[in-house]
């Protein structure tokens, strides 16, 4: 289901997130953005970013969000979401 629907009973905050800028990147830059999932835990989920222009790294980030409930407290990724999300997996590089 879209992403959508998630935020009508619940939410997945931004609870940190860090950057790290390797090189410049210039209005009309194309970059390659990858993202994968480095740690799912009971409600949180560790997510790495990279952005690079052809071979040049531009930025790398790290993030952990939470899955929230309509209340804005902390719960358990539904099964349901886990398992979408579990082949996104991959240990930090």
């Amino acid at each position: 289901s879209p992403f959508e629907t998630l935020h009508e009973t619940a939410g997945v905050p931004t609870a940190q997130i860090s950057a790290t800028f390797q090189a410049p990147s210039r209005h009309g830059d194309h970059l390659d953005i990858n993202m994968w999932i480095t740690r799912i835990g009971g409600s949180s989920l560790g997510v790495s970013i990279q952005a690079s222009n052809q071979a040049e790294k531009r930025f790398t980030a790290d993030a952990t969000l939470v899955y929230v409930n309509a209340l804005g407290r902390p719960q358990r990724w539904p099964d349901k979401i886990r398992n979408a999300l579990t082949p996104y997996f991959r240990s930090e590089e």
